[in-house]
């Protein structure tokens, strides 16, 4: 079976997303309460708010100077997260050229021995055994290599439904099991 197919930059931002997913549900489960983000985020904006209780419990400051730099801190903090989360959406936005070799014509073969795929700068083959998963999500079917990194293949690539189910099943059917 070979598949021509283009990628949109909407496929390859929402495989970045579900790649991003699986490592975190991964990350969550390898890692304990301390070093979730929420913990570590919290835990450094209250070692921050410290000096400010000490200066009040202190009487270096009054209470109404200590509401003030409280607000300052919270709202510094508040601005280095909204700039954090603005910058990620520019980069998500702009991270991909027309002429990026992700997004241009890409063919897909599956052979006996695994899958080849080619596009207009390289061709790589990928014998069964690399592939962990197949999974589909909305109309982008994913190749899994590992947990943030898989060969995407769009729906609009299949010319019928039928023939997206043979895929799919032949791919399954080439996986080998994963142990228990």
């Amino acid at each position: 079976m070979e598949l021509t197919y283009r990628l949109t930059r909407k496929d390859h931002q929402r495989f970045v997303q579900l790649g991003v997913a699986r490592v975190k549900q991964h990350a969550n489960q390898v890692t304990g309460w301390h070093s979730k983000p929420a913990v570590v985020t919290s835990g450094v904006v209250l070692l921050g708010m410290l000096p400010l209780a000490y200066l009040l419990f202190a009487e270096f400051i009054s209470p109404l100077g200590y509401f003030v730099a409280a607000f300052a801190y919270m709202w510094g903090a508040l601005c280095v997260c909204l700039c954090a989360r603005l910058t990620q959406r520019l980069f998500m936005r702009n991270w991909l050229p027309d002429s990026s070799p992700l997004l241009s014509e890409t063919r897909l073969k599956l052979v006996s021995d695994g899958v080849e795929a080619s596009d207009q700068t390289r061709t790589s083959k990928y014998a069964w055994q690399a592939f962990s998963d197949v999974s589909q999500s909305g109309d982008l079917m994913l190749l899994w290599l590992d947990r943030a990194q898989a060969l995407l293949v769009p729906e609009r690539a299949f010319a019928n439904t039928e023939m997206r189910e043979t895929f799919i099943n032949t791919v399954r059917g080439r996986l080998s099991p994963t142990p228990a």
